[in-house]
């Protein structure tokens, strides 16, 4: 599984779009409203949900079945 370092408190469609996890703005809006992205194994739709991870906190990031990158903190 990739990992995806965390340096700042960051919204859920921007680390989409920094991990190449989908194309663009639109996509992003798309895969949350319709269900297609969880945090943690919990849904996430909420397109401006921020994450932010404490010291040595990691999450995962899965965006269909198939796509998952792990959030780490720096």
């Amino acid at each position: 599984m990739e990992k995806y370092v965390l340096t700042e408190p960051t919204a859920v469609f921007r680390v989409m779009l920094n991990t190449g996890m989908c194309a663009g703005t639109g996509e992003a809006k798309r895969l949350l409203r319709e269900g297609g992205v969880r945090l943690d194994g919990e849904l996430c739709q909420d397109f401006h949900k921020v994450i932010d991870l404490g010291a040595g906190e990691t999450k995962v990031l899965q965006i269909g079945r198939r796509k998952f990158v792990q959030l780490v903190t720096a």
